[in-house]
């Protein structure tokens, strides 16, 4: 036998072709794998965010509106201050504001509790919350939750802006300024229409 033929024969038995076939059919079902089971699990999370959307309850309507006046500044004080109405169709008792409050140093958050006058409101009627801070210590505060002695969760409400800060007035100085006359001195004289003088 020629060599010719040997290295045919060597070319026919060699296992690599085979070898190379079968990783490339194995990636190719890998790959429709991981597609299938990314295309169920996406499918099954669209499906289970449905159904929980389904399942929660619609948000009630708001109970109270609440008005937030601009905080105003008196000397080193600031005072934040607004009103509650009760827009339900239920009377609501003991009603009381907590206000987060930011603090100018650190940027800490501290919450604080202001009572209604009164704390007590018929449908339709309001009260007024006011809370007085050292301007230099807090930078600013907002409505965090309404509370109702009669009901142990926090109710329901909606904000709306109130009055604005008036502006500050600037008190200005008047400056009088008295012009004195030079004093005359010795046979001084004034040339006027009125007494003429003449050069001699």
């Amino acid at each position: 036998m020629s060599d010719f033929e040997n290295l045919s024969l060597d070319k026919k038995s060699s296992p690599v072709p085979l070898v190379l076939s079968l990783i490339a059919a194995l990636l190719i079902t890998a790959a429709l794998l991981s597609g299938y089971l990314y295309l169920r699990k996406k499918h099954q999370a669209e499906i289970l965010a449905t159904q929980q959307a389904q399942q929660q309850p619609a948000q009630a309507p708001p109970k109270v509106e609440v008005v937030e006046n601009e905080a105003l500044l008196k000397g080193s004080q600031a005072i934040i201050s607004g009103s509650v109405r009760n827009i339900s169709q239920e009377p609501l008792a003991d009603l009381s504001l907590e206000l987060e409050l930011k603090r100018r140093a650190g940027g800490d958050s501290e919450i604080r509790t202001v009572q209604i006058a009164p704390d007590d409101l018929a449908p339709n009627e309001q009260g007024d919350y006011a809370l007085s801070l050292d301007s230099h210590s807090y930078s600013g505060a907002k409505v965090l939750r309404l509370r109702s002695g009669s009901q142990s969760s926090p109710l329901v409400f909606r904000t709306l802006p109130g009055n604005p800060r008036p502006p500050e007035r600037i008190e200005h100085s008047n400056t009088i300024v008295i012009v004195k006359p030079s004093p005359r001195h010795g046979n001084e004289f004034i040339n006027t229409p009125d007494n003429p003088s003449r050069v001699p």
